[in-house]
């Protein structure tokens, strides 16, 4: 709105934060509940790789009505 980024640049970074938070948080929330270093980073892996499908299903139902017009 001020010019500062571009929208596409807003959008990577939102991205980028938001599966940063999700690793952060599957690691932490494993460590917590008692698992190992290595079960934990497995787990944030794979709660990253989840919010990245869903980010994908997000802008592919946002986008793909309007490819076909």
């Amino acid at each position: 709105m001020v010019g500062f980024i571009s929208q596409n640049t807003a959008m990577g970074l939102t991205k980028a934060i938001l599966l940063t938070l999700l690793a952060f948080f599957g690691f932490v929330s494993r460590r917590l509940s008692g698992g190992g270093v290595l079960p934990s980073i497995i787990s944030g892996i794979v709660i990253t790789l989840l919010g990245y499908a869903l980010i994908q299903i997000k802008l592919w139902i946002k986008y793909l009505p309007t490819i076909g017009h």
